[in-house]
């Protein structure tokens, strides 16, 4: 991937991280991270909005100052492409997330719950969201200040945003309560995205994982991104002792 494309994604992860720092399924992000994923970064006890007010009146301002240094930086100035063009289209509403006010204006969720994770090695990032259609009058600002609009992708019925350099697309937009964003190859079909973003899941009823019979790193993540766990054992002492791990 080239240099522009990880500064720009880079730049979008800090923002909206931000906003979540901060078990049923609808509100479960780990719901969707797959079993092999290689990393996971999510909560599931949420930052009280009170704790999130302190932190923002220690620290908010040097954040605003970080991002309108951003928008001069000669080197987010070099970044050409598309991924250059939208960057610098956001930095503007990234500058609005070092407040409560700023962050509720943009549509996300205060006490939040997120979850970071990889689909093999692409990044895939679910965080709550207060108000899609804020979120969306979000995206329509950074579309005037462009002086353009986002291209669309349909994937089943839900209709994402997206922008894409020769390496890399991506996509990003509400599905269900959640904003999600995700990089892909640039080549990724119609399939390959709709696993990536989980939609897969909504066709089924149950989804069930078998395991090796080993608490392995695959074995863990198969538990997190599970409702229910059934542990086959032998009725023996040993076997019903080693349970308890």
């Amino acid at each position: 991937m080239m240099l522009s494309t990880r500064r720009a994604l880079l730049v979008a992860s800090i923002a909206f991280g931000l906003a979540a720092c901060g078990k049923d399924e609808a509100t479960d992000p780990l719901a969707y991270v797959p079993a092999d994923t290689p990393y996971v970064v999510a909560n599931r006890i949420v930052v009280p909005k009170a704790v999130t007010e302190a932190w923002m009146g220690m620290y908010g301002s040097d954040f605003g100052e970080i991002y309108k240094n951003l928008a001069e930086d000669q080197q987010v100035k070099k970044i050409d492409g598309e991924m250059g063009v939208w960057l610098r289209a956001s930095l503007p509403e990234f500058a609005n997330m070092t407040s409560i006010d700023g962050i509720e204006g943009l549509g996300l969720k205060i006490e939040a719950r997120l979850a970071f994770y990889g689909y093999g090695l692409m990044p895939v990032y679910r965080l709550e969201l207060a108000d899609a259609k804020r979120f969306t009058e979000t995206v329509a600002r950074i579309e005037k200040r462009a002086g353009k609009a986002l291209a669309k992708r349909k994937i089943d019925d839900v209709e994402l945003w997206q922008f894409s350099d020769d390496k890399a697309t991506v996509l990003f937009g509400p599905i269900g309560q959640f904003l999600v964003i995700t990089l892909a190859p640039a080549g990724a079909d119609e399939a390959r995205l709709k696993a990536q973003l989980h939609k897969i899941k909504d066709n089924y009823d149950y989804v069930i994982i078998d395991c090796p019979p080993a608490l392995s790193w695959l074995t863990i993540n198969a538990f997190t991104a599970s409702d229910e766990v059934i542990v086959v054992v032998a009725p023996g002492y040993f076997e019903l002792d080693s349970i308890v791990q």
